[in-house]
């Protein structure tokens, strides 16, 4: 064998046909000279190995290369899209400066026209200043005697007031007697049905009194009778008497106490006409001092009518602001009237479905009680089946659910105005304030409060309806339970009723026939 490295050394890479043999025996043996053929061998096999490699490497980078030209295609085409609306915004931005120039130009000639105008109107206002002069001269004349109307008002406003107190005093002393006219006629026909209703008792008593009693002591009753009616007749004549008597007292009373007023009234008259009389010599003498000083009157300057203006133009908005803060007031007052109406709503209605259960209860327990006590009370029952006894319960139930349903009459709770009182000039409140925003977040904070509160009566009903569910079910129960001790109705001690329960035949009667209505 071939030894390339020596003897100490064996060749790694070649196979062991290749290899120097170590014994001495198998050195005689023939060598074969093959190197080269495996050499290349392995360098062929490395280069496969190569290929191989590259030719994965070139799978992967083709499936990077699709990968890359599918991003690409959608990167381009995402780029032509943003172009496209670039180039749109650009069109539409060209549109608006081209309108905007031609705007400035209509502001630039609207200015120029406005100078023109401006010195037009400072020229009449001059002229209406001169004309203006002589017509403020002529209403201070006319403001002056308003000024004397009013002060007239003013004294006759208290009489204007009390007269207006009086009508409506009177107003209410008419609907008072309105209501008790309408109480005396619903009294009359009362009492004409009740006299009604004793004739014919009358005469039913007549006929049974005819058939037992003797004449000598009917004509005894008709006496007794008699006497009765005229001590009544007596009795209701004197207290319309008692009564007529306090009236004119109270009469009387009220006579001396407007003749009181009366006087009075006329002597605060002639005082103030006193009064009048000193002021209208003084106000004339004044009159009459000042006549001379008016052709000499200073006209204000325009700075001081400016600030006079700004002043009412600042107290005009101070006002509507109030205002505006009042019809936001009653809205919060309707908005808490609206929250204490729903609450009384839902008071009457449980008072309502309260009382409907205790009457379904305590007819349950009336039943259970005279089957359990008195069962000979009952005789329609006791020939009933277990089944039909259930039943007969179920329907009592059912009976008083319906009831929780009919008996619920309430009034309907005060709603939302249509309109609510907003400030009565609109056009003179200030910029900074915003009425439709403000009237429209009251009004969703209405409706939601009122959508809050109806949910709440929902859910409220629909737990009274489970409870009744439940009341129902343990109810049913519990007679199971009796029914099951006392199957065969075979009760040895029957105790009395207790104070709650203490009926007679009659009134027991009446009970079962309002159970089954």
């Amino acid at each position: 064998m071939v030894d390339l490295h020596g003897k100490d050394k064996g060749n790694i890479s070649l196979p062991k046909k290749l290899q120097s043999y170590d014994d001495e025996d198998k050195k005689n043996l023939p060598t074969i000279i093959n190197t080269q053929r495996t050499f290349y061998s392995i360098k062929i096999a490395d280069i496969e190995n190569r290929i191989n490699r590259l030719d994965e490497r070139n799978d992967e980078l083709l499936d990077e290369i699709e990968t890359t030209n599918e991003r690409s295609a959608a990167v381009d085409a995402e780029t032509a899209k943003e172009i496209a609306n670039l180039n749109k915004s650009l069109s539409v931005q060209n549109n608006s400066i081209k309108s905007l120039e031609e705007n400035i130009g209509v502001v630039e000639n609207d200015r120029t026209e406005n100078r023109k105008l401006h010195e037009k109107k400072i020229e009449l206002f001059v002229q209406k200043y001169k004309k203006t002069k002589v017509e403020l001269i002529s209403r201070i004349k006319v403001l002056n005697a308003r000024i004397n109307v009013l002060e007239d008002f003013k004294k006759i406003q208290h009489a204007l007031e009390e007269k207006l107190e009086a009508n409506q005093k009177r107003y209410i002393e008419n609907e008072e007697k309105l209501k008790n006219n309408l109480l005396d006629l619903f009294q009359f026909r009362l009492k004409n049905e009740m006299y009604d209703c004793l004739l014919d008792l009358a005469t039913q008593f007549q006929r049974e009194v005819n058939k037992y009693i003797n004449l000598p002591n009917q004509r005894l009753m008709r006496e007794n009778i008699m006497l009765k009616n005229e001590l009544l007749q007596i009795s209701t004549r004197i207290s319309s008497i008692v009564d007529a008597n306090i009236i004119l007292k109270n009469a009387v009373i009220d006579h001396k106490k407007k003749m009181n007023a009366r006087t009075a009234l006329m002597k605060e008259n002639i005082v103030i006409t006193k009064v009048q009389n000193e002021v209208l010599k003084r106000l004339r003498k004044k009159f009459y001092n000042t006549k001379e000083y008016f052709s000499f009157i200073n006209v204000p300057d325009l700075a001081v009518e400016q600030k006079y203006l700004m002043l009412i133009e600042k107290a005009r908005q101070e006002e509507n602001d109030i205002n505006f803060q009042l019809s936001s007031l009653k809205t919060l007052l309707h908005k808490e009237r609206t929250k204490i109406s729903v609450a009384k709503y839902i008071l009457k209605r449980l008072e309502c479905k309260i009382k409907a259960l205790l009457e379904t209860i305590y007819d349950l327990k009336y039943n259970a009680i005279c089957l359990l006590k008195h069962p000979s009370s009952r005789k329609d029952l006791i020939t009933l089946n277990c089944i039909e006894l259930f039943l007969f319960l179920k329907d009592l139930v059912i009976k008083g659910h319906s009831k929780l349903r009919s008996q619920i009459i309430v009034k309907s709770f005060e709603t939302i105005p249509r309109q609510l009182e907003s400030v009565s000039n609109i056009k003179e409140i200030s910029e900074d304030l915003d009425l439709e925003i403000t009237v429209d977040f009251i009004e969703k904070e209405l409706s939601k409060e009122t959508l809050d509160e109806m949910k709440y009566i929902e859910d409220l009903e629909e737990q009274m309806k489970i409870s009744i569910k439940s009341s129902e079910e343990s109810q049913e129960l519990l007679i199971e339970d009796t029914f099951k001790r006392t199957v065969d109705f075979q009760i040895k001690d029957q105790h009395e009723l207790p104070t709650d329960y203490e009926f007679t035949e009659g009134s027991l009667s009446d009970m079962t026939e309002e159970s089954s209505s």
